[in-house]
């Protein structure tokens, strides 16, 4: 439709049901690797067979979330860079490196924080340890009252972590009913339990 037809993307967003051509962008750009303005002829994109359903069987991919705000909060952090294919490996071992020198007198970080450089088509991250108490030689950071979407997990394992949010993206994010923001995502730590919060509005 976009090459054949040459359809607006607004017109393929509300054809498809999408609540308005950046959610659409969004979601074709994760799935298909390019933006939707940027398809040509030559352009490898996905595409399936018709699929016909069998109304004897069900399958459903769902993932338990809650949504939750939380209130403006000051908080004092220091973080990395890393990437999509790293971060696993990376985000643990800073934290692991800040527990040793820091935990003793300033007790655990807070929250981790994921900083894109853009969410949907960069693989550039940041990762960001904050506390909630101040220490010297870290940046101030201001948390933003905000709401999100908390998808949560026994233990606090980093493999498992990136599993929730490739899940999140490659198979939840399609049926998302609310719109992303372009904040940084927090991981909370608690009780042996991490909890993945996504900003949304």
């Amino acid at each position: 439709e976009l090459l054949n037809k040459k359809e607006k993307i607004i017109n393929l967003a509300i054809k498809y049901q999408y609540n308005n051509a950046t959610s659409f962008s969004r979601a074709f750009t994760k799935f298909h690797g390019v933006k939707p303005s940027k398809v040509k002829i030559d352009t490898k994109i996905k595409n399936f067979p018709r699929i016909i359903f069998d109304e004897n069987i069900i399958r459903q991919t769902s993932m338990e979330y809650s949504t939750i705000i939380l209130d403006e909060e000051i908080l004092y952090g220091i973080g990395i860079k890393t990437n999509k294919k790293n971060i696993g490996v990376d985000a643990p071992n800073f934290l692991q490196q800040l527990n040793k020198k820091y935990q003793k007198t300033y007790g655990k970080y807070k929250y981790g924080m994921i900083v894109y450089k853009d969410r949907m088509n960069s693989e550039e991250y940041e990762y960001w340890a904050l506390y909630d108490k101040k220490i010297d030689g870290f940046k101030k950071i201001k948390l933003n009252k905000n709401k999100y979407l908390k998808f949560s997990i026994n233990g606090t394992d980093a493999k498992e972590i990136q599993e929730m949010s490739k899940k999140f993206y490659l198979e939840f994010i399609s049926s998302l009913k609310y719109n992303l923001k372009e904040d940084p995502e927090l991981e909370y730590y608690h009780d042996n339990i991490t909890d993945f919060l996504v900003p949304i509005y």
